[in-house]
């Protein structure tokens, strides 16, 4: 579950995290389960490219 802005709650296998790490093994392991390589590009390369975007525009997330 997200809750903000890199920070989220993760719960499972007997590991119970939050905040920036929670975040980003979330969005790790849903790019793992993207059908293919090509998806798991295509999404990490968006999630990359939007903070750079908004960066360079000048305005905030």
């Amino acid at each position: 579950m997200t809750l903000g802005a890199d920070n989220a709650t993760l719960s499972g296998l007997g590991l119970k995290l939050d905040g920036s790490l929670a975040h980003v093994v979330r969005r790790l392991t849903y790019l793992y389960r993207m059908p293919t390589l090509d998806h798991q590009i295509r999404v990490g390369l968006n999630w990359v490219s939007q903070p750079l975007q908004a960066l360079l525009a000048g305005s905030p997330q």
